[in-house]
């Protein structure tokens, strides 16, 4: 399987599921911490699943999050309005069908490989936007043409067997490509085929994969999205058991979630009218964090 983790030294960067709001609260967060002097483009690895994917490439690739929260976050910016004008065109489920499928996930049990088949059925049986649309779509965050040098490892899932898929430049796919798969919220977005399979949202497994992270010296863990209840993949208890197994395994963990002002930011994730906001309050939890970060992530 392409891209299965090793034994790593150095620091790891992982970013994981959020929707559009967690894409601009990431980049903000990011171009905080870069202000203030926490440069995580010095990352050794970077690991992202679903909206941290798309963000996960462009940290990997050492292009500035400043310039990138402008872009995806800025009042005026013209990429943001495209990718707001598609988003209201294409077809897609309703607010509805996405708050119902959040909540469904706070009585789920632990995510598995049976469960994740059920998902990849929805999605392949759904009416979404075009699957070319939606890598276009993904394309104007990721902005890349090839992978970057520093080992980007992004998480999806093989919609008929369950399995996590993590896709690296080894396994031949191009990089948007790869980005838009591990970012196929099932029942929102179309599947994305990569190499004869059909592939979904690394966020069905977990909301950060953060096991893929084993062996590194240290590790920062950011999860961009609102925990939900129960032992689903999004939730609390399980991101808390994949940080505390990283933990155990002796890798130095640091986790940034986002805060009370930031959530209220981040409670409709498929929303292009949230952008804005939510790339704000990723600036100013950025500023906050910076020093914890410094200290731990070294």
């Amino acid at each position: 399987m392409p891209g299965v983790a090793g034994d790593l030294s150095g620091r790891t960067l992982v970013l994981g599921v959020g929707g559009l709001t967690g894409i601009a609260w990431l980049c903000g967060l990011l171009a905080a911490l870069e202000d203030e002097g926490v440069d995580l483009r010095g990352a050794d690895r970077v690991i992202g699943t679903s909206a941290g994917a798309m963000v996960a490439a462009r940290v990997a690739a050492g292009r500035p999050m400043a310039r990138d929260a402008r872009v995806v976050a800025g009042r005026w910016s013209p990429v943001r309005a495209a990718m707001s004008a598609l988003y209201r065109l294409a077809p897609k489920a309703d607010s509805g069908q996405v708050q119902a499928m959040i909540e469904a996930m706070d009585h789920q049990g632990p995510s598995t490989p049976e469960w994740r088949r059920g998902r990849g059925r929805d999605a392949l049986a759904a009416r979404t936007m075009p699957e070319r649309a939606f890598v276009a779509m993904v394309g104007a965050v990721v902005r890349l043409r090839r992978w970057p040098a520093t080992p980007l490892t992004l998480v999806a899932v093989d919609a008929a067997t369950g399995v996590v898929v993590p896709l690296d430049r080894a396994g031949g796919v191009p990089v948007v490509r790869a980005a838009a798969a591990s970012a196929a919220v099932p029942g929102v977005y179309p599947p994305v085929h990569l190499t004869g399979r059909a592939c979904i949202d690394g966020g069905t497994r977990a909301s950060l994969n953060a096991d893929l992270a084993a062996g590194a010296r240290s590790a920062l863990l950011i999860v961009d999205h609102i925990p939900t209840g129960g032992e689903g993949p999004l939730s609390a208890a399980a991101i808390r058991r994949d940080a505390d197994a990283l933990a155990a395994s002796g890798t130095r963990v640091v986790m940034i979630q986002p805060d009370a002002a930031s959530q209220t930011t981040l409670e409709r994730p498929l929303d292009p009218g949230m952008l804005v906001a939510a790339g704000a309050a990723g600036r100013r939890q950025g500023r906050e964090e910076a020093a914890r970060v410094a200290a731990g992530w070294r």
